[in-house]
């Protein structure tokens, strides 16, 4: 056969036949689809290769192979920063039997500073055996010639004798007492041979440790007895502030002790001498324990403790704070080692994964507190392949679950493991070299397959479009110019999106991302792309909204698919320049630093609250006051709440003082719209009502914690929707945002949202139980999770109510989101002060723990961290996002800073601005340019001085005395800083038994007062001071200042606490201390005068209570009130009309004297009373002189006995208004039976001016029966009196009814916001808790 036919032959089996080149035509379409084609079958070559190379690994779970004999390695890295290495020990234990006991061969110690530090060489642990003793039946003549040295001369002593041997000891202890008669011989024996007159080289002394709690423990004396060295000149004990001196660790007979004093003589005067019967006594009062021990594998334990044989430890000085600085089972594998195991288990092979307690700190607050960890191990083994080189590996991963405990026993730190039998197994895959190859032969193929095709198909579509319309086929020269002409002129631009659109679909969405990105991006040159983007530019809430570099990520196809809150990534942008923000302040109640999702993950849940500090600054170093109102009366006015005349929660010491000027009133007088929507404290009497210190509208819910039986909107009651108050006042603000936001030319608003939760409230017949509030679906959520099951009711209503009022906050801050207001309005949110925690918290360490994961000491009322270490978190127009600020700031500082971004500043020459205690830190929110004042100075803030004052050195019965014009006499006694005060029977045990410590005494002030100076905190409940760097919070031995930094600390900031309290007394600007004047005139709703806020009343026969008193029990009893009688304005009546004196500057009263004027009124006074026998009182009103000599206006009556508490109507006075305050007095005329309490308990009296119409007298009457009317807003016109009519009397008198309010009193004894049991601070007071 010839050659060509044979090749013709052999072309006829070709599957791959080719078209003429003259036959094809090249497409601009097909060239895009062969660029894309090609790189995508790069791509899929380059990641099957990567596949191909990278490790597979299989998991298989059997039962644990080891042998019996095998042992397993435990290393180990732990410091106690409280735990001296003179007795540190380390048993083990295990489950069958065996105990090792004093492990030192593998383990190492050194001893540690409180700060962890290593400060010295290994300690040398050497076998000491139990000295021995005298036999207990020799017994010498009593003697106790051992010197007794205290803290006030043992230096003394150390410096007069060239060697003193000291044996620190307790009477209480078996050894102590073992050693003693041994001790007292051998002293006699001693001195007598080395005698002071003629020798004195050496003498013996000793130091009782339950008396000099202190010089013991600045040596470091942690078991007893403890017979320690001192030589004079060569012990170097102030070298570098260590001490350098020895103990004796010989034997204790009466023998011994005088061999040793004959063997240290001959050194006296010398440098040390090696001593077979010493060793260096610990300079430092921690200890660093590390090594390993060889354990068999069963479940088993490590204990930490003190143990040494002849000495006795007492648990109360034990100490085992922690921190593990490592803790593995088996070995580490070497770098190299490692990064090839991370080959096989990436996941899992990591130092956390080995090492689970590392870096983690365990703190005992208390004594007596044993720490247990449980270690659940469980082995993984991994086998690399054959081919690979090395060995498998063993790796023991770990789970541990820490509590801490109160232990009767001995206090220690134990780490008790459990092995699983089941062993992981880990085995890497080799992978078949045909299966990639066959693999890469699929991408080509197919890519190009898939290409093909869909070129095919576009060329064919195109083809009968263009014949559908008629289009002829183009020339030649105008074929070439669209092959020459730009893709999107030239080349189906339509053609080449949906290809790349397909191709994106093809890969997936890890090659090409999603379709929108492939659109988006494949049409970003097209008109219509540009039309496109345009639209959505201007399309409000889009990416279009963003300045140039904010958008950092594609955006996403889907939205809304998280229902979590999430924070946002970029700041939001600063306000132009000259515009002024929406200000939102929002105070929680009760919600501690703990009582949050971002600092108690494991059980609170928070996720809008985290959120919102996620999406703007957070201040981790913020101060609040103690309590509730003191806070509250601090962001009001600015000003230390003591400064306010707010000392307490109730008795007329949470009045914010009228001579105070709010930061409300200034805003509102730079042009702001304020508000205030529900709780609040300060007071709800009328003339201190919100809306008459500065809120334009103000909505406060009442009548209990429970639902919102109905609110108050300035003054006028309304009812409301059955709901949670939180929710109620949530929706009304939610209401107040969106008028706001439809009013694009309105003024900027200042608005308070002070919610109830996460506030305890109680009630009678409930004893001591507490209760929070909240929607059914969180009791169900919380009370039915296995999670909380195990924790008490009270816990479990902690995390359900923090829940719920996240879902509150969440509500509000949505509202500001979707009205677009977020742009404009600067939010701060804080809570007023420490986590409130009931006896369930304080009394089970697993629940502590779980509400106060911080470790603060304390809660509410206290002024140790955990209850005024606050939290603070803003977000608004240029506030900067994610970042943590550690300057230290406290609440007073907030009213300034607002004053500065809203440019509320006095301009120069204008009125003068109040004295702030706080200070502004608007240059930590906004640009400094945008700011009114510059920057603060460097040290602005560090260098401050911050004062806290608890509530327990002062009680609602403390009265102080009144000058001759009848305001409170400074100085006084009962105000002296050492010898003044009065302990709170109501707050606090402690405090009772200080005052029983004192023989009665007065408690002084300085217990009660906490001073933080940079990181340095002296506290005055234990005298001691602690340093807090950074965002520390914790008060304990670890971070206590001793020694001379200590004593000079304590001096400077006890000094500074005693010239700020001599401020509070003494200073000009102060109104600590004084009661409010009660305004009288208020027409119709009338004004509620508070029996507890007595100004002066007759000691021991008259007692007041947190809300009430009781008491009178001679005739001539008396008390007395400051009030006023209000003279209503004239001329232009508005939101100022009828208001008690403006104020302008401090203590000024404007220009409002000069619109008052004189007008008589008919004052109508009832009482709500207990009373337990029928009297016959007086009420007078007028200067005290006046009521003295009995010429000021007065009515009596007679108050009938009762079993509850009801209303009774005193009689009506003709009253003219007063140029200032005045006396209101009532006193006991006669009584039915003499020398016997008459009012078991006295809540109020009830004062209103009688309306001038004929309904005037029936008015009088129902309101002394107890059913209020009401007034209109207390600050506008007066209410014509004809339009309250008895249909309005009787509807509010049902609705009070129908909610178990007490007859003769609107305001529910008018010291609280929701009823008479739920005032704050009458838990250990059962005569607040009259029968209704």
């Amino acid at each position: 056969m010839p050659p060509n036919r044979a090749l013709s032959r052999l072309k006829s089996v070709d599957f791959y036949k080719k078209i003429p080149s003259d036959l094809t035509e090249a497409t601009l379409t097909g060239a895009w689809i062969s660029i894309a084609a090609a790189v995508l079958m790069a791509l899929l070559l380059v990641l099957e290769l990567s596949a191909f190379l990278s490790t597979q690994t299989t998991t298989e779970l059997v039962v644990d192979r080891s042998s019996q004999n095998d042992l397993l390695k435990v290393t180990f890295n732990i410091s106690f920063p409280a735990l001296s290495c003179e007795f540190a020990t380390l048993d083990v234990s295990d489950a069958l039997g065996t105990k090792r006991m004093n492990l030192t061969k593998t383990v190492r110690k050194a001893p540690i500073d409180l700060n962890l530090e290593r400060t010295g060489a290994a300690y040398e642990d050497a076998d000491h055996p139990q000295p021995k003793y005298d036999d207990e039946d020799m017994w010498w003549d009593h003697l106790d010639l051992t010197q007794p040295i205290n803290h006030e001369n043992f230096m003394q002593t150390l410096n007069r004798y060239p060697i003193v041997v000291v044996n620190f000891y307790a009477p209480w202890c078996h050894w102590c007492q073992r050693l003693e008669p041994a001790w007292e011989a051998a002293t006699k024996e001693v001195h007598e041979k080395y005698p002071e007159a003629t020798d004195g080289r050496i003498r013996y002394a000793k130091v009782d440790c339950t008396a000099e709690v202190d010089l013991c423990r600045t040596h470091f004396i942690t078991g007893f007895p403890s017979i320690r060295v001192f030589r004079r000149a060569h012990d170097d004990i102030y070298l570098q502030g260590h001490h350098e001196h020895e103990a004796y660790m010989g034997d204790r007979t009466k023998e011994a002790l005088v061999a040793f004093a004959d063997s240290l003589v001959p050194s006296s005067g010398q440098p040390h001498l090696r001593h077979g019967q010493l060793k260096a006594a610990p300079r430092t009062p921690g200890c660093n324990v590390n090594g390993f021990v060889l354990v068999k594998k069963v479940p088993g334990t490590l204990h930490f403790t003190s143990r040494a044989e002849g000495h006795s430890f007492d648990h109360a000085w034990m100490n085992m704070t922690h921190a593990v600085h490592g803790l593995y089972f088996g070995t580490r594998p070497t770098p190299r080692m490692l990064y090839e195991l991370k080959k096989l288990h990436p996941l899992g092979l990591s130092p956390e994964w080995l090492d689970k307690l590392h870096g983690q700190q365990f703190f005992s607050e208390h004594p007596q507190h044993t720490h247990e960890h449980y270690l659940q191990v469980v082995l993984t083994s991994i086998l690399p392949k054959g081919a690979r080189r090395g060995a498998g590996y063993d790796a023991y991963e770990y789970i541990a679950h820490s509590h801490t405990y109160m232990s009767d026993n001995q206090p220690t730190a134990k780490f008790t493991y459990d092995l699983s039998p089941i062993q992981v197994v880990v085995r890497e895959q080799p992978k078949a070299l045909y299966h990639f190859l066959t693999t890469l032969c699929a991408i080509i193929g197919g890519v190009f397959t898939v290409a093909g095709i869909l070129d095919s198909l576009l060329y064919a579509g195109f083809k009968m479009a263009k014949k559908a319309v008629g289009i002829a086929r183009p020339s030649d020269s105008a074929l070439r110019g669209a092959r020459d002409a730009p893709p999107l002129m030239a080349g189906a631009p339509a053609a080449m999106l949906v290809a790349m659109a397909l191709l994106a679909l093809v890969v997936g969405s890890g090659a090409a991302g999603t379709l929108q990105d492939a659109l988006s991006t494949a049409a970003s040159g097209s008109p219509v792309a540009s039309a496109a983007a345009a639209a959505a530019a201007a399309a409000p809430g889009d990416a279009g909204d963003c300045q140039p570099g904010e958008v950092d990520q594609p955006m996403q196809l889907l939205h809304g698919m998280s229902s979590e809150p999430s924070p946002a990534k970029v700041p939001i942008p600063p306000l132009p320049q000259g515009e002024r923000p929406n200000i939102l302040l929002i105070v929680t109640d009760d919600q501690g630093y703990d009582d949050i999702g971002m600092h108690n993950p494991a059980w609170v849940n928070t996720p809008h609250l985290d959120a919102f500090m996620r999406a703007g600054t957070r201040f981790d170093n913020f101060y609040t006051a103690p309590q509730c109102a003191q806070t509250r009366a601090e962001l009001l006015t600015g000003r230390n709440h003591a400064r306010t005349g707010v000392l307490l929660v109730h008795a007329g010491y949470d009045f914010v003082s009228r001579d105070e000027v709010t930061g409300a009133e200034l805003l509102r007088r730079a042009g702001y719209k304020t508000a205030h929507f529900g709780k609040f404290h300060n007071q709800q009497i009328d003339g201190y009502m919100p809306w008459q210190i500065g809120y334009d509208s103000v909505w406060v819910p009442g009548l209990t914690a429970a639902n919102a039986s109905f609110l108050t909107h300035n003054g006028r009651v309304e009812q409301a929707a059955r709901g949670m108050p939180d929710d109620v006042m949530a929706d009304k603000l939610v209401s107040y945002i969106a008028d706001a936001a439809a009013n694009t030319t309105a003024q900027p608003f200042f608005a308070t949202f002070a919610t109830h939760g996460m506030h305890l409230s109680r009630y009678p017949g409930f004893g001591r139980r507490a209760f929070r509030f909240f929607p059914e679906r969180y009791n169900t959520k919380y009370h039915s999770s296995a999670k909380y099951r195990s924790f008490a009711k009270d816990t479990r209503d902690v995390f359900a109510m923090a829940n719920y009022l996240d879902s509150v906050l969440g509500k509000v801050l949505r509202a500001l989101d979707d009205t677009g207001l977020a742009k404009r309005t600067l939010v701060l949110v804080l809570g007023d002060n420490g986590s409130s925690l009931t006896d369930s918290q304080r009394n089970n360490a697993r629940e502590r723990a779980a509400r106060m994961p911080s470790k603060m000491v304390g809660e509410k009322d206290w002024v140790w961290e955990g209850g005024v270490r606050g939290w603070l978190a803003a977000r608004g127009p240029g506030v900067p996002v994610g970042a943590v600020d550690s300057t230290l700031l406290y609440t007073p500082d907030i009213v300034p800073t607002l004053l500065d971004l809203a440019r509320a500043r006095s301009p120069a020459g204008g009125p003068n601005l109040p004295a702030f205690d706080g200070k502004s830190f608007a240059a930590h929110l906004r640009p400094a340019s945008a700011v009114q004042h510059a920057a603060p100075p460097a040290g602005r803030f560090d260098a401050r001085t911050l004062f806290f004052l608890s509530p327990h050195c002062w009680d609602a019965d403390a009265v102080p005395q009144l000058g001759p014009d009848r305001r409170v006499l400074r100085p006084q006694p009962l105000l002296d800083f050492d010898t003044g005060g009065v302990v709170n029977a109501h707050e606090s045990e402690y405090m009772m038994l200080v005052k029983q410590q004192r023989g009665g005494a007065p408690p002084g002030f300085a217990r009660c007062i906490a001073v933080r100076h940079k990181d340095f905190k002296l506290q005055g409940h234990d005298g001691k001071v602690y340093r807090l760097p950074g965002a520390s919070r914790v008060e304990l031995g670890c971070n206590e200042v001793t020694g001379p930094l200590r004593a000079r600390l304590t001096a400077e900031l006890g000094a500074a606490a005693r010239a700020w309290w001599a401020g509070l007394v003494e200073g000009a600007d102060s109104h600590a201390f004084a009661k409010p004047v009660f305004y009288l005139g208020f027409r119709v709703r009338g004004t509620s005068i508070l029996a507890a806020a007595a100004h002066e009343r007759t000691p021991k026969s008259i007692v007041l209570l947190p809300n009430g008193a009781r008491g009178f029990v001679d005739p001539g009893d008396r008390m007395c009130w400051a009030a006023m009688v209000r003279a209503r304005a004239r001329g232009p009546c508005g939101p100022a009309a009828g208001r008690p004196p403006a104020r302008g500057a401090r203590g000024t009263t404007a220009a409002a004297a000069a619109t008052q004027v004189s007008k008589a009124g008919t004052y109508s006074f009832s009482a709500l009373h207990l009373s337990a026998a029928a009297a016959r009182f007086r009420l007078s009103l007028g200067p005290f002189a006046a009521i003295a000599d009995g010429s000021a206006p007065a009515v009596e009556a007679k108050l009938p006995r009762t079993t509850v508490v009801n209303g009774t109507e005193l009689g009506q006075l003709e009253l003219q208004p007063t140029a200032g305050p005045v006396d209101l007095c009532l006193e006991l005329v006669t009584t039915t039976s003499p020398g016997r309490p008459v009012l078991k308990f006295f809540g109020a009296l009830q004062s209103y001016l009688v309306p001038h119409t004929p309904q005037s007298s029936s008015l009088a009457r129902s309101t002394a029966a107890g059913v209020a009317v009401d007034d209109a807003a207390a600050d506008g016109p007066a209410v014509d009196s004809a339009a309250v009519d008895s249909a309005t009397v009787a509807a509010w008198a049902a609705l009070r009814h129908a909610n178990g309010v007490p007859d003769g009193q609107p305001e529910l004894l008018g010291a609280n916001m929701y009823s008479p049991y739920d005032a704050e601070g009458i838990d250990a007071c059962d005569a607040c808790k009259p029968p209704v």
